[in-house]
């Protein structure tokens, strides 16, 4: 029986581990009872099976998911600030004397290569050179290697760091161009806010305390 999982490729970052196997009518034999995931050593996912279903299933790939392309819909939203939409996770643009600041590179690679390109065509003259993640969440991380790789410095929360220093840089052979050129700046990888977010998070300041540190870092 399976007990983990990890990646073919080179020096993977995530690992499934399937646990607590029991007996189970519903595939006749036994069955992981908990699976949980981990991304450079912190779990991301724990999931408790409840009920196992067997039988064909007949999966139609709907039309829009066959011709899906990115669409980032650029907002102005203040002088030298843009609201980056089109997606279900979104980002915003700031402009500063020398550069592009970006807030968020959410999802997964083709989502923040599309939001950079995006970002890199506002001003001419002005690219991304600086990402701001909010927190360690794989929906808020999964673009950062991206970002890094295509040349930008990743600045995040003492709290959120450590995840991204575990699982970030290191080298993939999946998606050797952006990620290897991630992992080999890892003095651009993590640059830390002010103390005020190495605290745990409360959620009645969050937006008070991240104002300040954005404040501070730009």
């Amino acid at each position: 029986m399976a007990k983990s999982l990890r990646a073919a490729a080179a020096n993977p970052t995530a690992a499934v581990k399937f646990l607590d196997y029991a007996p189970d009518p519903g595939v006749g034999g036994l069955f992981p009872q908990r699976i949980r995931q981990t991304q450079g050593g912190f779990p991301v996912l724990d999931l408790k099976v409840t009920s196992v279903a067997t039988g064909v299933v007949d999966i139609n790939v709907p039309a829009n998911v066959k011709t899906f392309a990115e669409n980032v819909a650029v907002q102005p939203a203040a002088p030298g600030v843009w609201f980056l939409a089109g997606g279900s996770h979104n980002s915003v643009a700031i402009e500063l004397s020398d550069q592009i600041v970006l807030v968020e590179s959410p999802l997964y690679e083709g989502r923040a290569l599309a939001v950079i390109a995006a970002a890199n065509q506002l001003v001419p003259g002005k690219t991304v050179k600086t990402v701001i993640n909010s927190h360690h969440h794989f929906d808020h991380t999964g673009g950062l290697r991206a970002t890094v790789g295509a040349g930008a410095q990743l600045i995040t929360s003492a709290q959120a760091s450590p995840t991204s220093n575990a699982s970030s840089p290191t080298p993939s052979a999946s998606r050797p161009t952006t990620w290897r050129k991630a992992a080999a700046s890892p003095a651009s990888w993590v640059s830390t806010l002010a103390p005020c977010c190495a605290t745990p998070c409360e959620r009645s300041r969050c937006t008070t305390c991240w104002a300040a540190c954005t404040r501070r870092a730009s």
